[in-house]
């Protein structure tokens, strides 16, 4: 009986990681769009201080996040990097409490809840399915349990990863096998000084949150830091 257990349980999480795998591919091709827009949108405005042809970053007009274009490719890499780490925090933990779901879009960690609420009713009868609720209620209770042991605060953090991910967008492309950037991904020292460079002084603690928060969750589940 333990091994089919153990056996069950393994494939039930290989298959959460495949359908992550996927989850995350579309994902990404979604929020380059949007991202490359919003830039775009940015360099014609010609104008820093036009305030309404670019959403407002979550700092304050001396932390802008974005700097005036072009720039060098290194500081972008390193923000989208910022980006990056907070986008796959959220899809682990989205992966975790949600497993029966094919499909993430419209979900974020910050309106989890009521996400819960909603997919756990049945809109044509209007019906509460108070054991599928009361599971991913259970799950994301353990999750948010365990993250809050590396700092991750639940009325803090979920929304600042979302800032994050909208104001540095993520990383578009995996990088190349042997590369320095490669490297700095497969060392969290590393990654933790390269990170550190691209964010306000104000948020660098919270940015070392999410990336510990990570860390932890990569190791759960035996995948790399970035599940691409």
């Amino acid at each position: 009986m333990m091994e089919v257990a153990t056996n069950h349980n393994m494939e039930s999480i290989k298959v959460l990681n495949e359908k992550l795998l996927k989850e995350n591919s579309e994902l990404r091709k979604l929020v380059g769009l949007m991202q490359e827009n919003m830039e775009l949108r940015y360099i014609l405005s010609g104008s820093l201080d036009k305030k309404d042809s670019y959403p407002s970053p979550p700092f304050s007009s001396d932390e802008k996040v974005f700097k005036a274009c072009p720039e060098p490719q290194h500081i972008r890499s390193m923000e989208r990097t910022v980006g990056e780490i907070a986008f796959q925090l959220d899809r682990r933990i989205l992966a975790f409490v949600f497993q029966d779901r094919v499909r993430l879009y419209g979900i974020s960690v910050s309106n989890i809840t009521d996400k819960i609420n909603e997919l756990s009713t049945h809109r044509q009868m209007n019906k509460v399915d108070n054991g599928k609720r009361s599971e991913m209620l259970k799950r994301y209770t353990e999750i948010m349990n365990r993250l809050q042991e590396y700092g991750y605060d639940p009325k803090v953090h979920p929304q600042f990863a979302e800032d994050l991910v909208n104001s540095y967008g993520i990383l578009k492309e995996l990088p190349q096998p042997g590369s320095n950037e490669l490297n700095m991904f497969l060392d969290p020292e590393m990654l933790k000084r390269h990170v550190s460079s691209a964010v306000p002084a104000s948020d660098l603690k919270d940015v070392h949150i999410l990336l510990r928060c990570l860390q932890f969750l990569a190791k759960e589940d035996a995948k790399p830091l970035f599940v691409w």
